[in-house]
């Protein structure tokens, strides 16, 4: 594993840790049908398909390491 792998799983713990907490501050204080639809828009935004996906393709390497001109 390269250093830079560390450095993405690292912050995908971190990222992790983070939507645990917001959903559990959401199933506290919403209703059951309220808190799937927030746990499904939290999902969406931090997950793959995300804030994940985004890192994802910033960490790939090209032939000069990061790869220039990604949107973060």
């Amino acid at each position: 594993m390269t250093e830079k792998d560390k450095i993405f799983e690292e912050i995908i713990r971190s990222v992790n840790q983070a939507i645990r907490k917001i959903l559990l501050f959401g199933e506290s204080s919403l209703s059951g049908d309220q808190f799937h639809v927030f746990r499904k828009l939290v999902l969406d935004e931090f997950g793959r398909s995300g804030i994940e996906g985004r890192l994802k393709s910033l960490f790939k390497n090209d032939s000069d390491g990061f790869r220039a001109g990604t949107d973060v």
